[in-house]
């Protein structure tokens, strides 16, 4: 009865010590706000299929945004090569029109980059400036290079309070 109970409403209950079959509070968040569709195209080897599956499918649970092919690598080396595509595990992955690929789809890096594309843009930091502050074009021209790999929008305020370049 529990069994149909929990299928009919999707409720699962993880019993494992380690809660290796659920996901973290900051995972669900992120996948419930979600407004576009992300896809996946793992290439797995056999014997991968199913936990691939399982964990995409715990993903799907907390948004219909996310969708996800499991591809087996040995079987379409074509298709691999044409993605290239070169070692087991490795996925594509394509929201808003960006790509990129990740060398092994786990909770870590599916949520990393999902937050990454998702929130880009949004983050926004200042340095100041007008009593002889550092630079970000000058002496943090590292620091401000990492920043804005990251997705993070970097801008120049001077202390009275107006900005003056982003």
């Amino acid at each position: 009865a529990l069994e149909i109970i929990s299928f009919h409403h999707h409720v699962r209950i993880d019993l494992t010590p380690t809660k290796s079959y659920s996901l973290a509070a900051q995972t669900i968040k992120v996948l419930r706000e979600l407004d576009k569709d992300v896809s996946f195209a793992v290439f797995y080897k056999q014997g991968q299929r199913k936990d691939l599956d399982e964990f995409f499918a715990r993903l799907s649970l907390y948004t219909p945004h996310v969708k996800y092919s499991l591809i087996d690598l040995d079987r379409n080396p074509a298709q691999a090569k044409l993605q290239n595509i070169t070692t087991y595990g490795q996925t594509i992955v394509e929201y808003g029109g960006r790509k990129d690929v990740l060398s092994v789809p786990t909770e870590e890096s599916v949520l990393g980059l999902i937050i990454k594309y998702s929130h880009e843009g949004k983050h926004k930091i200042y340095f100041t400036q007008g009593h002889g502050e550092n630079s970000p074009d000058k002496e943090y021209s590292d620091l401000d290079r990492a920043l804005r790999g990251e997705g993070w929008r970097v801008g120049v305020i001077d202390l009275s309070g107006k900005e003056v370049g982003v």
